[in-house]
């Protein structure tokens, strides 16, 4: 894929950018050498920081941040975005151990649903075995709040509940001419 190989060298870039300069902002046709970060966070402790000044700075560049404001929604904010991403980072420092890519593909997939990382447990980013290229990385995972917005936002459903169901909980649900739940605890 086109996009994946130009997304890992625009890393490499700005990681060793970021390493030379960190107050500098990222430039268009940077020559700067490729130092891509380590993808193996738990065994070099200066992986996970590399890691992060990496997305930070990408998360920082005009073009990606052009394509997230494409990608978001008119109710979302680009910046408050980007905040919630690294916060979602620094709370979750295993997230180093992934491909940037990875992490940056399910920033974007989180845009394009206009859910954002955070405590309201829309989304999680979430790390897992890739097998087949033996990396970790980044997946989202839309919480059952995420779903629930995206439900609310659709304008089709009037209503929307989620509620706990035990195990020894009375449930019964009944399809047919006349659908029917019955729930009690």
């Amino acid at each position: 894929m086109k996009m994946t190989i130009s997304l890992k060298e625009r890393l490499a870039q700005k990681a060793g950018q970021s390493q030379n300069n960190a107050a500098e902002q990222p430039q268009a046709n940077s020559n700067a050498p490729s130092s891509a970060p380590s993808s193996t966070g738990g065994a070099n402790p200066g992986a996970g920081a590399a890691f992060a000044r990496a997305i930070e700075v990408w998360l920082k560049d005009n073009r990606f941040r052009a394509e997230l404001e494409k990608a978001l929604p008119s109710h979302l904010d680009v910046d408050r975005f980007i905040r919630a991403a690294m916060t979602a980072l620094r709370q979750t420092p295993d997230l180093a151990a992934a491909t940037p890519e990875s992490f940056l593909r399910a920033l974007l997939q989180a845009a394009q649903l206009g859910l954002e990382p955070g405590p309201l447990g829309h989304v999680y980013l979430v790390l897992v075995p890739n097998r087949r290229t033996g990396t970790a990385e980044v997946q989202l995972m839309i919480g059952y709040r995420g779903y629930i917005e995206l439900i609310r936002r659709s304008g089709i459903v009037g209503s929307v509940q989620a509620r706990l169901v035990y195990e020894n909980d009375v449930f019964e649900l009944e399809f047919g001419l006349q659908d029917r739940l019955r729930h009690v605890p």
